[in-house]
């Protein structure tokens, strides 16, 4: 009763003129106090509380964003007091609704769902990440990042893309750079990754509903080796990031960096690009270090290493093993050999295409050895990374056509890249030429697709389609800027790609909450997103006499 009382006043509050920032501040104390009180009490009265917190982990997860709130609430004022307020108050909207029409066991379905929970979970940790970038440590600036800004800033670094609105370089402070780090590793990752980790790290059993989300999130259906593929995963990915961290700092120290500065700069770099982030800590990303084989050549493969996914690289690392080992004979699978074939095939066009249309225009400037390196890093950076070496602006427009194909490809399903990805072209590339040819089946080679995936591969080719066509749609109704730039953007956020031809920070508001959704969907991925909505059981409305109707 109390806690609706303050809430009710702190809503009055919102929209009553000259409301004060101590009003805001104590409504918002209440409602933080209130939220710990209540899951304090859920917690205590709950016979099992180990149970009792995974299946409203949700709620807790809102609590610490509340304590964070609190935290920063004799300094941040009115704008976080009030923004926890509207987060109460529909979470509040959603209790009532679900009592009233019963929507609480659809929710709680929703929420059980492993596509629904990993989508759910990006968005949580965006959340919290904005919260975090509003404290006035995080920046150099007086007053902190606007709502807006820290929601992009989390968005893209969780979303692993590396668009920006603020320039990174300049603005963020020690704490704010470690934050987007860590936002960056646990976005490349996920959150849940890293939850399982810690759990199997204690030797907890894990349940069937758990197994259920990791198999899905993994891609692996043998239950028995959940636990031994997680942590080999985790534990390549620092140890690639540690030896490209190793090598970044070497480099940097030798530059003239200090110690401290230069083992910054190498980690924070090393995370980003394996993670296929494109965060960089220089105001002009790398274009200075254009003709450095050591930089280009280290982040390059920490891309190409992250944007090939980790049933690529497990398998990769199988076979080198098995080549060792004569007793132990492992074979490429199909999927690896596709991925490694399509990706090699688009690295190699893309560096012979960027070099031959801007050998006299973006590259005129530099050396015959460092026009080759720029159009390979380029081209490594074009599907997946969002670093660039030259100014991308200057681009001519066949080229810039040639970027927004091979970002909307992607990299590879399972990585940390976006787009359709390279697996569904090779789905797709089947598909069509069976048709083409009158095959009966999708082949490629000796082998053959099955009709499932070429179905979802033309399925997710349409959906991207129409997902970067409302987007720019939007872009071009709200903002007034170059198509060929806002086409651009377009793509490359839903690519997760982070590219950029310099007007991400002249976007208004309505044009950034676009640019974030459309990262959000290329992170998260449309099988994935479209599996969370999807309802479950059968949908089949019965059987209904066929028709033709005239095509083509």
């Amino acid at each position: 009763m109390i806690h609706g009382i303050v809430l009710a006043l702190g809503l009055l509050g919102l929209v009553l003129p000259g409301s004060s920032t101590v009003f805001s501040q104590v409504v918002s104390l209440g409602v933080v106090i209130g939220t710990l009180v209540e899951l304090l009490i859920s917690l205590v009265a709950a016979p099992y509380k180990g149970i009792h917190v995974r299946r409203r982990w949700i709620s807790y997860l809102t609590g610490v964003v509340g304590v964070a709130f609190l935290l920063g609430l004799g300094q941040l004022g009115e704008t976080l007091g009030l923004s926890l307020l509207v987060l109460r108050s529909l979470s509040l909207a959603y209790r009532s609704v679900s009592r009233r029409f019963g929507t609480g066991t659809f929710f709680q379905n929703l929420t059980l769902h492993p596509a629904a929970t990993l989508a759910l979970s990006f968005f949580y940790v965006i959340l919290g990440g904005t919260v975090y970038l509003m404290l006035p440590f995080v920046t150099k600036v007086p007053g902190g990042l606007s709502f807006l800004e820290a929601l992009f800033t989390a968005a893209s670094a969780v979303c692993v893309t590396g668009l920006i609105v603020v320039d990174t370089a300049q603005i963020y402070s020690f704490w704010g750079l470690l934050g987007i780090g860590t936002l960056i590793q646990i976005g490349g990752l996920g959150i849940m990754i890293f939850t399982y980790t810690a759990v199997f790290g204690l030797r907890k059993s894990v349940g069937l509903e758990d197994k259920i989300m990791l198999s899905y999130m993994m891609n692996q259906q043998d239950y028995s080796q959940l636990a031994r593929g997680l942590t080999s995963m985790v534990a390549f990915t620092f140890l690639i990031e540690g030896i490209g961290a190793g090598i970044l700092f070497g480099y940097f120290w030798s530059q003239g960096f200090d110690l401290l500065q230069a083992l910054g700069f190498g980690v924070f770099h090393a995370i980003s690009a394996f993670c296929n982030a494109g965060f960089a800590l220089f105001t002009d990303s790398l274009e200075g270090f254009v003709t450095s084989p050591v930089l280009n050549g280290t982040i390059a493969i920490l891309i190409i290493l992250g944007g090939l996914s980790f049933p690529v690289l497990t398998n990769l690392r199988e076979w080198i093993l098995g080549r060792r080992n004569r007793s132990i004979p492992v074979s490429l699978s199909f999927n690896t050999r596709v991925v490694l074939g399509i990706s090699s095939f688009l690295l190699l066009s893309g560096t012979l295409l960027i070099y031959g249309l801007e050998y006299r225009n973006a590259l005129s400037e530099l050396p015959i050895g460092a026009k080759y390196l720029a159009s390979f890093f380029q081209s490594v950076t074009l599907r997946t990374a969002g670093f660039n070496t030259i100014n991308l602006a200057s681009l001519s427009d066949g080229l810039t056509l040639v970027t927004l194909v091979f970002m909307f490809i992607g990299g590879a399903s399972g990585s940390t890249a976006g787009g359709i990805k390279v697996n569904t072209l090779g789905a797709l590339g089947a598909t069509l030429w069976a048709q083409l040819k009158g095959y009966t089946q999708v082949k490629v080679g000796k082998e053959a697709i099955a009709p499932r995936i070429a179905t979802n591969s033309l399925f997710l080719f349409f959906f991207g389609i129409v997902v970067v066509g409302l987007g720019l749609f939007g872009l071009l109704v709200t903002n007034d800027l170059p198509f060929l730039d806002l086409a651009f953007e377009t793509v490359s956020a839903f690519g997760t790609v982070g590219l950029s031809r310099g007007i991400t920070a002249d976007l208004n508001s309505p044009g950034r909450v676009i640019v974030i959704a459309l990262m959000f969907i290329g992170r998260v991925g449309p099988m994935t997103l479209l599996s969370a909505l999807k309802r479950t059981g059968s949908n089949n409305p019965g059987v209904f006499p066929e028709r033709d109707i005239f095509i083509g």
